[in-house]
């Protein structure tokens, strides 16, 4: 019984995780995108070039950012890996910012 329950909650885990990781992958690509200035990534335009988007795509990306943590959190708070699959989260998203500081011009334009 005890393996199945394992094997029932790898099943649910693999699939859920790697929708996790596309998503932190969005928030990562358009923070880096607005951060570098990048008009467009992967052959489209930017999410932050987009006409009346601007700035705003900042709320745009915490959004997905805090909807990780809350599908994170809904999903597998009572996983006794739960605080691991926390930690692995939050240790792949610092290094991408302290690598790309935030230009002054967006500070300027968000104050």
């Amino acid at each position: 019984m005890g393996n199945r329950i394992r094997q029932s909650s790898a099943l649910y885990f693999y699939p859920f995780f790697v929708t996790t990781c596309a998503q932190l992958h969005s928030y990562f690509l358009v923070s880096d995108n607005i951060v570098n200035q990048v008009e467009t990534s992967h052959g489209k335009l930017s999410w932050h070039c987009v006409d009346g988007v601007g700035l705003k795509a900042i709320n745009d990306s915490l959004l997905v950012e805090g909807a990780v943590f809350q599908l994170v959190r809904e999903h597998f708070r009572n996983e006794p890996y739960y605080i691991d699959l926390l930690e692995l989260i939050h240790e792949t998203r610092h290094p991408a910012f302290f690598r790309n500081p935030v230009p002054v011009s967006i500070i300027t334009a968000l104050s």
